[in-house]
């Protein structure tokens, strides 16, 4: 109905368990490599389990799409049978004609036509959907089909799908036989908010692209909210939200639309409303109650836990750092530092509670991790286990610091307050800069071009870093105050949850959002700086706001990851503020914009009647090259291809993606210190600016380190 509105093939978001739309998260990706171990290995039993609309059936379907031709299907999606039902569906499903009647006749049966599948070669699978509806009756029954086998292998390979309550009712008295045959279990939980986000992307991009939709950041938070990462729900939601869309005949999802549409999937509550006093005291606990919990709370807290057990932790660290063996260690303490030797991710996992509850053992493992101190680059460590050593706070302050003097700005309006992203804003405000919050993908930022605050998740820890430099195959991150990090592009994009806040400088911070329609002064200048970088012509002279220049403008803010509206506000004034910007502003890839030759070619200003009469040549033509990837100064290095993940922008349709391909991959880092900085005329004292400088001194003549009002 709304496909042809929104530029789709087909309906992106239909509730169908179709395979090709199976987006492999790590939790299904996990499920499906079990479902694959048991059916390879002929293991008895495999149990797949998950809430309702999980996707375990999705997952399902697309393995068994999958396998090869010898492998013999019987797929059971109705399990409300009694035993002789059951058998007579298994029998039809593997093309078996039986007329027997009693349990015993179609058990020799179906064991005849097993033997001689093994006989042939041939692998029997037997697949029951909804296992959670089987009586115990019906499951013993299934347990004595796994009796069939041959000397070497069994002959029936069983997998049972279905949802938690099936775990429980395995766990009967009556059921335990069968709860023991189960070689390979997995319990497939809901998405994550990040994972909601790339989850609605991926089926975007194989209905047709994202070319004419958008949702925007709050609508991903508000279908997170309400599908709790269930993918059935999400589906159900964004499907009626496109609808919604298509009848108010918009083209970006915003939060309202996605919170219509949710109410109209929820329905409304039918019922007889109680009153508010009497909820209150119905589910709310005495005061007395509430205080004496925070009461038992707090003396467990600071006068029960063992002195001991924190000194151990300390042990463990301090054995690992000297190569002693403590001379009677506890029955952890040799594992843990075995483990540690062995494998540095085993040291991850053996001290990761010590590591987030403890600031001593935090500081031992960045003693531990920490780079020798020589001109090359270290080239063994784990991202992952970088970031889970780095401290949030002290991560914060370093990419501030960073970032201020990548705009050659003294940092004079003290840190950021905390680490949501309005207080980076601030931050950046109080020291004479603006900023965006966004969430871009990597390649929309290395567009914009500037350096930011992005934020990085490794484990369950989350935390500010600033990304300073971008190349063709690695990116540069802050660490801690005067280092960075070097990493692939692909270990960012793991790590990288999608936020990200963009610091610029605002040369008019009272200009008006400009929209089509519009005319006068300051409607000209951007015109103009668009004319600058070819993206409208130079016949383009009025100072109206016309449909080239909407065209223009859209373009834009599709190449850079914002909502694309036409609207010219503060964020297409910062894109155009990057890729005009002079020596003073820093760029994140490294190369100078081109815009020089162009304005040399296409004065800003240009006069009407000498326009009209003199014809255009082939030098004044315009000339619009794609700002993600301006002219080097130095010779031209050759860029490998990459396959960016798709992203929810109107970016071009990206090439059609693999199932697994947003899987993750291992990243290496590279730490690397930075140069002390040097003295500088007409600056702070230095308790007030941070001495971070640039891997890179600046270039001779540039204006010292001031202070800005």
């Amino acid at each position: 109905m709304y496909e042809t509105f929104y530029g789709l093939k087909e309906r992106p978001f239909n509730l169908t368990p179709d395979p090709k739309y199976l987006y492999l998260s790590e939790k299904h990706n996990e499920a499906r490599g079990h479902l694959l171990y048991g059916i390879k290995n002929r293991s008895g039993f495999v149990m797949i389990t998950g809430e309702i609309g999980t996707g375990k059936t999705t997952i399902c379907r697309n393995l068994l799409n999958q396998l090869d031709p010898d492998t013999e299907l019987a797929f059971i999606f109705n399990p409300a049978l009694n035993p002789v039902e059951l058998l007579q569906k298994i029998c039809s499903e593997f093309g078996m004609s039986t007329n027997a009647t009693t349990v015993l006749e179609l058990t020799e049966q179906l064991n005849v036509h097993l033997l001689e599948a093994a006989r042939q070669g041939h692998n029997c699978v037997l697949v029951i959907d909804e296992a959670q509806n089987l009586t115990p009756q019906v499951l013993e029954q299934i347990r004595l089909l796994s009796n069939l086998e041959t000397e070497s292998e069994k002959l029936l390979q069983i997998i049972l799908i279905g949802q938690p309550e099936l775990a429980e009712k395995l766990a009967l008295q009556e059921l335990r036989q069968l709860n023991q045959r189960i070689t390979a279990r997995y319990h497939l939980k809901p998405l994550n908010e990040k994972e909601t986000l790339q989850y609605i992307a991926y089926r975007l991009h194989i209905a047709g692209g994202s070319r004419k939709v958008q949702f925007s950041r709050s609508a991903i938070r508000a279908i997170f909210r309400f599908s709790k990462g269930t993918p059935r729900l999400i589906n159900a939601v964004c499907d009626r939200a496109l609808l919604i869309g298509y009848t108010k005949e918009v083209h970006a999802i915003t939060a309202g639309i996605v919170r219509l549409a949710a109410k109209e999937v929820r329905g409304e509550k039918i019922g007889q409303r109680k009153r508010f006093r009497q909820a209150v005291r119905r589910w709310i606990p005495s005061p007395a109650l509430v205080v004496a919990a925070i009461l038992v709370i707090v003396i467990v807290r600071f006068f029960a836990t063992p002195m001991e057990e924190a000194a151990r932790e300390l042990g463990i660290f301090n054995a690992f750092l000297t190569g002693e063996t403590p001379a009677a260690p506890a029955p952890s303490a040799p594992t843990a530092v075995n483990a540690t030797v062995q494998n540095t991710q085993g040291l991850e996992k053996q001290v990761a509670d010590v590591l987030v509850n403890s600031d001593a053992a935090r500081k031992i493992l960045q003693r531990l991790m920490a780079p020798e101190k020589s001109g090359e680059e270290s080239t063994g460590e784990n991202l992952a286990l970088r970031l889970a050593s780095l401290d949030p706070q002290v991560s914060l302050q370093g990419a501030a610091a960073a970032l201020m003097h990548a705009w050659n700005m003294a940092m004079v309006g003290g840190l950021p307050a905390n680490d949501n992203p309005d207080s980076l804003v601030a931050f950046a405000q109080q020291n004479g800069l603006a900023a965006e919050s966004l969430i871009p993908a990597l390649e929309q930022l290395s567009a914009i071009d500037l350096p930011a605050f992005v934020r990085m998740r490794a484990a369950d820890k989350a935390m500010w870093l600033g990304l300073m430099n971008v190349t063709a195959t690695r990116c540069t991150l802050t660490a801690e105050t005067g280092q960075t990090m070097e990493v692939t592009r692909e270990a960012f994009r793991d790590h990288y949850t999608g936020e990200a806040v963009v610091l610029w400088r605002d040369p008019a911070p009272n200009t008006q959002t400009l929209f089509a329609g519009q005319s006068g002064k300051p409607v000209a200048v951007m015109k103009e700086q668009l004319r600058r970088i070819g993206r409208i012509t130079p016949d383009n002279t009025n100072d109206i706001f016309d449909k080239k220049t909407t065209s223009a403008v859209s373009r834009l803010q599709a190449e850079t990851g914002l909502s694309v509206d036409g609207i010219a506000g503060k964020q297409v004034r910062m894109v155009l503020s990057s890729w005009l910007g002079d020596k003073d502003t820093p760029s994140l890839t490294g190369k100078k914009p081109q815009v020089q030759a162009l304005a040399e070619a296409v004065p800003p200003t240009v006069d009407k009647k000498e326009a009209a009469a003199k014809p255009a040549t082939a030098e004044s033509a315009p000339v619009s090259p794609p700002p993600t990837a301006p002219a080097p100064a130095a010779p031209p290095v050759e860029k490998p291809a990459e396959n960016p993940q798709p992203s929810l922008s109107t970016a071009p349709e990206p090439a059609p993606l693999p199932p697994n391909a947003l899987e993750g991959m291992v990243p290496q880092v590279k730490v690397q210190d930075l140069p002390q900085p040097e003295p500088t005329p007409n600056t702070l004292p230095p308790a007030n600016i941070d001495t971070l400088k640039e891997s890179t001194p600046p270039a001779p003549g540039s204006p010292p380190l001031v202070p800005h009002e």
